[in-house]
């Protein structure tokens, strides 16, 4: 309590000499506790002071890197531009917008020189230990394999699960699951979803590659730079983490490892949450025409793309007006049936005229080469 009151008397001397309306800024509590910091906290504070003089940081820089070292770690006031701006205010008749526009140019400098970082719009200062751990994550140069796979797992097994897409009566399709063109199981399908995210080309490529590809359902995720931004991060910190696992290290440095990974874990989910968003919106091409789905529900829309595409792809598919068991299949069979009372007749004289066929070329025609024709497009049967 002493030491507390002992701040407030020295921070009330330096200005009882000011104007009438002059508030104390939060920052000139600063130099009243800085005699009692840790060497690591001092060698901070020095290379700010280190940068002011070739001017690559100005003075509100240095006050403001006060403030976000003062307000560290304290619970209920996070380092907003809002609360930064409010505990900086050292008169009453302060322009805060302006005060407000200036802060967010420092800010921008502490983060450039790595004595503060932002997060969600927070900031925060950084320890020496933390700024060594953000150089080696910030250097860390993610492949573009590992971000397509970030989408993949988010989208194909968080937001949208279905490994088949069930169309009418029950019937059910595989289909290829692609990030910008790329087939990630490499498992070839008549038909796919590929999730279009920019980086290979413009929404006119993606478009023409649609109509191309007619069996394929382009959806535009038209990823905003922060997203992408985001992606990058947590994919640079989970490379850190996975790297540094094992590895015996100073307490410090485990603790800060240990926070970045729970960090990335929380905006991992923030970011899964907003491709959902994404998602709902998304414009969805099929033969270089964008579609229009009137539902707001992310599988909903999907599946309706996929009906799109199952329809233009298995042609045929309507050849199959009635769905039958093995045991009714069977139990057709065993009796004496003409073509003219057979269902599906369509079906029926497609295959009768495929067997003509085989047996005018003496070809050998066996179950499993059936199986393979029928379900394949134009005709897309179930077994």
């Amino acid at each position: 309590m002493r030491s507390l009151l002992g701040a407030f008397q020295d921070a009330i001397k330096k200005y009882v000499e000011s104007d009438i309306g002059t508030i104390i800024p939060f920052y000139s509590f600063y130099d009243t506790i800085e005699n009692f910091l840790n060497h690591q906290i001092k060698l901070v504070f020095a290379k700010a002071e280190d940068l002011m003089k070739n001017k690559t940081l100005d003075e509100l820089s240095l006050k403001i890197l006060k403030v976000l070292f003062m307000i560290k770690n304290t619970k209920g006031l996070p380092g907003s531009v809002e609360n930064i701006s409010t505990l900086c205010i050292d008169n009453i008749y302060t322009d805060k917008l302006k005060l407000k526009n200036d802060i967010l140019e420092s800010l921008k400098k502490l983060k450039r020189e790595n004595l503060a970082e932002e997060i969600d719009g927070e900031y925060r200062f950084l320890t020496n230990d933390e700024q060594e751990v953000n150089k080696a994550i910030n250097s860390i140069v993610p492949d573009e394999s590992a971000f397509n796979m970030f989408l993949y797992k988010r989208i194909f097994e968080v937001i949208y699960q279905e490994n088949k897409y069930r169309y009418i009566d029950g019937q059910d399709f595989n289909f290829m699951k692609m990030i910008d063109d790329k087939n990630m199981k490499g498992i070839e399908y008549d038909i796919g979803i590929n999730i279009w995210t920019g980086t290979e080309g413009d929404k006119t490529k993606m478009n023409m590659m649609s109509s191309i590809n007619n069996n394929i359902l382009y959806i535009d995720l038209d990823l905003p730079k922060n997203v992408e931004n985001s992606i990058y991060n947590i994919l640079k910190v989970e490379k850190f983490v996975r790297d540094n696992r094992g590895i015996e290290q100073r307490k410090e440095i485990e603790d800060i490892i240990n926070s970045k990974s729970r960090l990335a874990e929380k905006e991992e989910k923030k970011v899964t949450e907003r491709l959902r968003e994404i998602l709902k919106i998304a414009d969805m091409t099929i033969t270089g025409n964008t579609i229009v789905v009137n539902k707001q529900n992310v599988k909903e829309r999907i599946d309706e793309g996929l009906k799109t595409i199952v329809k233009n792809v298995y042609s045929k598919l309507s050849y199959i007006e009635t769905n039958f068991s093995s045991k009714e299949i069977r139990e057709i069979y065993a009796k004496k049936n003409d073509s003219g009372n057979i269902s599906n007749k369509l079906a029926y004289d497609d295959m009768i005229e495929f067997l003509k066929e085989q047996s005018a070329f003496s070809k050998t025609t066996t179950v499993k080469l059936l199986l393979q024709k029928y379900s394949s497009k134009p005709y897309g049967f179930i077994d």
